[in-house]
């Protein structure tokens, strides 16, 4: 909410303060939250590295976006190297995740219409 404004006033700095609270009681979704704050720029300095160790620890606690989001880097090698088998990979076990959204399941079936990463 405080991210984007929604029903509060926006505040980015607020929003990074409660998604690390939330990240050291081991929430996935206030890493991968943490992670697109850094990616984009959202209240702290924009920081790949950052991006991708909360995406990284996202996925660690269970997180299907987390998953998700290495696996759209690999796919486009946006950010990390090009690997469509890592990000093939990568989805498949955000599959395995519980409260899988349907982005997951929308990159994995195009990786099998383009043939990317997938035999």
């Amino acid at each position: 909410m405080f991210k984007c404004g929604h029903g509060v006033e926006l505040n980015p700095k607020e929003a990074i303060r409660l998604f690390q609270r939330a990240a050291k009681r081991a929430n996935s979704s206030s890493y991968t939250e943490l992670g697109y704050c850094y990616r984009d720029g959202v209240g702290v300095n924009q920081d790949d590295v950052e991006a991708e160790r909360h995406f990284r620890l996202g996925a660690y606690h269970g997180g299907s976006y987390g998953y998700y989001e290495l696996a759209r880097c690999h796919f486009y090698g946006v950010r990390l190297a090009y690997d469509p088998e890592e990000a093939v990979r990568l989805l498949k076990r955000a599959l395995t995740c519980r409260n899988v959204g349907s982005w997951p399941y929308y990159l994995l079936g195009e990786a099998y219409v383009r043939g990317d990463g997938v035999e």
